[in-house]
């Protein structure tokens, strides 16, 4: 019975892994705003950070870095590498590892969709 415990857990475990260039920023946070209403705070140390998770289902979690909130996919499983690239003007997210083409993909639908006036 112990076995089949602790292989459930790590099935429902994701691994985020990531750099931040161009900004000085030491946390980052992800939640998904409905479970919780807190953040789980992210530390990033000399431009990195490395964070697991558990989660039962795949779905959409907010992704926070200084003041942008970035919509991502998350499922069990994924082991997931998030490079940020800041700039004065923008930041750029990209997705490697398992779960990037899901989380590439949302990022240019996103784009998109932020180009439109209503």
């Amino acid at each position: 019975m112990m076995i089949f415990l602790f292989n459930s857990c790590q099935q429902n475990e994701i691994f985020l892994t990531g750099s931040v260039e161009g900004s000085d920023s030491t946390i980052v946070a992800i939640s998904d705003f409905i479970i919780s209403d807190t953040p789980d705070t992210i530390v990033v140390k000399d431009g990195k950070f490395s964070h697991k998770i558990n989660i039962e289902h795949p779905g959409y979690y907010y992704f926070i870095y200084g003041e942008e909130v970035k919509m991502i996919f998350l499922a069990p499983g994924y082991d997931l590498n998030i490079a940020i690239q800041a700039t004065d003007s923008t930041t750029n997210y990209t997705f490697l590892g398992k779960g990037d083409l899901e989380n590439n993909t949302l990022q240019k639908i996103n784009k998109e969709l932020d180009k439109l006036s209503f």
